[in-house]
């Protein structure tokens, strides 16, 4: 039985594509940036696919944060000092938690191979399928 206090790497997930619709059960993703981060479709996208996206918070927020109580961690590229980030970054790594770089939705226009936080189905599929590859507990930036 799942509880928030085991390291996300001990929860076990069943993660299938059935008619290019994402089915993922319990997953919490703390999100970390700026308050207008996730909007009401992008909370909702990803609501209907089966994730709770938790936040946004600042870094510094973040960093309070038993770390392990969360399946993956979303970080805003585009906001917040480097050195917090890379701290965070850190912290991750250590706790074995995935986590991944994302562009604003605002900033999907200048993407270039990075992950958009969006309420499109491509964008979540692909975070899905990077952040949790099996066998791999590392972090993907």
């Amino acid at each position: 039985m799942y509880s928030d206090t085991q390291p996300a790497t001990a929860f076990l997930v069943s993660l299938r594509n059935m008619s290019n619709r994402w089915y993922l059960t319990r997953y919490k993703l703390l999100v970390v940036g700026p308050e207008d981060l996730v909007s009401l479709a992008i909370q909702t996208a990803w609501s209907e696919v089966g994730v709770e996206l938790l936040g946004p918070v600042p870094v510094h927020r973040a960093l309070a944060y038993d770390l392990r109580a969360f399946h993956g961690v979303l970080m805003d590229i585009t906001n917040g000092d480097e050195g917090s980030l890379f701290g965070l970054s850190e912290r991750l790594d250590d706790a074995l938690v995935p986590s991944l770089y994302v562009l604003p939705d605002a900033a999907y226009q200048d993407r270039n191979k990075m992950f958009v936080l969006s309420d499109r189905r491509n964008e979540i599929g692909k975070i899905l399928s990077s952040i949790f590859q099996d066998g791999d507990h590392g972090v993907r930036h």
